[in-house]
């Protein structure tokens, strides 16, 4: 009898680990450059763990069993809830901020697809303790630094970047009550997948005017040059925003960087 491998998993034959281990090398080296330092956790949790710390969709994602002790587990499908325990564990005895690299395999039981199986690798670069702009500026100079050591360009990708505050007033400045806010968060962040007359069909659903649709839509597509709020929030975010785009400037890396309005 000839059993396939499961769906959503693939072989990694010879040929197949030179170029994935020439991609992890490439990742190492920039985050230790950059001073990041190599950790990495279970690849069993709690199941909790992630119900309680991860966002709407990645529990239901998660593979789940009961252990021989009758403990609910999962399969890690993100590092971030782990990431978080550990620095609970030690956090009188770590050294703020902390800056942390790893490399790992997830798990996640989606629909597979070009570029994203159920079973994937990634790299995690989180820089955790400091409410600084300029560290922002430095995980997004990380990434950039990745694709340039790959031989990539400015033609070849773009870095988006958003600031929710600053996104969620624009949102309720269009006429979006605050009881519609998620839902209405939920939908822009899908916007690229669904498309633009999918996105509107499901706002009108969510009982929006027609004339709180085409605020909407103008404020998705605004330049972040003309940008102008007036809550708190909102001019917070929006000098965190412009902050951050001048250390990227500093950087020289603002050429790789464009502002998005749908990033939730």
């Amino acid at each position: 009898m000839k059993i396939q491998p499961l769906k959503g998993t693939r072989d990694w034959y010879p040929e197949d680990k030179v170029i994935q281990d020439y991609i992890f090398q490439v990742w190492e080296k920039v985050s230790k450059k950059f001073g990041y330092q190599n950790v990495d956790g279970p690849m069993l949790e709690p199941a909790d763990l992630w119900r309680l710390k991860s966002g709407n969709e990645i529990p239901d994602q998660m593979y789940v069993f009961k252990d021989k002790g009758n403990r609910e587990v999962a399969i890690r499908p993100e590092l971030t809830p782990t990431i978080a325990r550990m620095i609970a564990e030690k956090q009188s005895s770590l050294t703020m901020p902390i800056k942390w690299y790893s490399i790992g395999r997830f798990w996640r039981y989606e629909r597979a697809q070009a570029g994203r199986l159920r079973e994937f690798f990634q790299l995690n670069v989180d820089c955790i303790g400091s409410d600084s702009i300029q560290l922002d500026a430095e995980v997004i100079a990380v990434s950039i630094e990745i694709m340039k050591s790959f031989g990539l360009t400015e033609k070849d990708f773009v870095v988006r970047v958003g600031n929710r505050k600053l996104i969620q007033s624009l949102i309720l400045g269009t006429g979006v009550k605050q009881n519609q806010l998620t839902d209405v968060s939920r939908l822009i962040d899908k916007l690229d997948k669904i498309g633009k007359d999918n996105f509107v069909k499901l706002l009108n659903d969510l009982k929006l005017t027609k004339k709180v649709v085409n605020n909407l839509l103008n404020v998705l597509n605004l330049d972040l040059k003309k940008v102008k709020v007036s809550d708190k929030d909102g001019k917070q975010g929006l000098k965190e925003l412009k902050d951050l785009m001048k250390y990227l400037q500093f950087y020289q890396l603002d050429k790789y960087v464009k502002y998005d309005s749908t990033i939730m």
